[in-house]
């Protein structure tokens, strides 16, 4: 079913820092605050239903009516946050370079990021949304300025985050496991 609110409201803060204490270390900040809204009284959202049925725990005033001959659940999503809208994130980074030739380095990195509430539907459940999802990497190597060869690892404390949803399968979509590699890549001239 495809509708269209009548209005909906976003406004934010964005803002990112970079710092440099000591030679060959760098750090970056950043973080942002987002609100989003959904402003129409009149306007529902098809809830999550299977066979008939409520598959989720809907937590917006719902009305039951027959479409397409089947019933149908309707959440009334005034008020509600845009979906995929994090109410708020950081991010942090960190690089250290050892210089080990004129334009060669060995490096450590590392990079984290946390989300606050996020919702992933038009409307409001006990199941589809997420709060403080966190992750992080690691990256040690060598640069050449021409090639670089490193090991990495993606998501180094395992963390489980829900990324998404099929709503009507109560099917979760999740970041990927921690991941540990070898990396080569280079540039051409």
């Amino acid at each position: 079913m495809l509708f269209n609110a009548d209005k909906a409201q976003a406004y934010g803060l964005e803002a990112d820092l970079e710092y440099r204490p000591v030679e060959n270390l760098s750090i970056t900040l950043g973080g942002s605050l987002l609100h989003t809204e959904i402003k129409d009284k009149r306007v529902y959202a098809q809830a999550c239903a299977l066979n008939g049925k409520l598959v989720c725990t809907v937590n917006d005033p719902i009305v039951q009516r027959t479409i397409f001959g089947a019933p149908a659940y309707l959440a009334q999503i005034d008020g509600n946050p845009l979906p995929n809208a994090p109410k708020w994130t950081l991010n942090a980074t960190a690089r250290y370079d050892i210089p080990t030739g004129e334009r060669s380095r060995l490096f450590i990195a590392t990079d984290w990021n946390v989300q606050g509430y996020t919702n992933f539907v038009l409307y409001k459940t006990d199941e589809f949304y997420s709060k403080g999802n966190f992750e992080g990497g690691l990256k040690v190597g060598y640069d050449t300025g021409d090639f670089e060869v490193a090991a990495f690892a993606r998501n180094i404390t395992n963390e489980k985050n829900l990324k998404g949803v099929i709503e009507n399968y109560m099917a979760a979509v999740y970041n990927e496991p921690r991941i540990i590699g070898l990396s080569l890549s280079g540039k051409i001239r």
